[in-house]
């Protein structure tokens, strides 16, 4: 769908592609889908983890999100412009994950602050890995 309006997710791509090529330190944040009110607490998983396929298995039950534009798989909701900022102010001053890309989405059971401990787990950034310029 965003594709299709004016090739938006190709640029955002090239843009990824240069930024990771370039030598400069760099944490790529992929927010969902964004609403206005806050809709849960925010999940953060390694590049491309919330494809809106049966892959999202693990996230648990559908959940209802404000939009049901906003839900993809119904099994996460959209986040706000404020939650990207907290995030990216946060990743800031983590050298251990540079380098890498974080999706983020919300679902409404998850505490509001819990993913500030997730940042924080080492198993989380191993399993981010590096990411590649493929």
């Amino acid at each position: 769908m965003l594709n299709t309006l004016g090739n938006v997710v190709d640029e955002k791509r090239q843009a990824e592609l240069a930024l990771m090529r370039s030598g400069l330190n760099y944490t790529i944040i992929r927010p969902g889908v964004f609403s206005k009110v806050s809709q849960g607490g925010m999940i953060l998983g390694e590049g491309n983890a919330f494809t809106g396929a049966d892959a999202d298995a693990f996230l648990g039950p559908t959940v209802r999100c404000a939009s049901p534009l906003m839900s993809s798989s119904g099994k996460f909701c959209a986040i706000t412009r404020s939650q990207t900022a907290e995030l990216t102010a946060a990743v800031v001053l983590k050298p251990a994950v540079y380098g890498r890309v974080i999706e983020v989405v919300a679902r409404p059971e998850v505490e509001s602050l819990s993913w500030r401990k997730q940042l924080d787990s080492v198993e989380f950034v191993r399993a981010l890995g590096a990411a590649s310029p493929a």
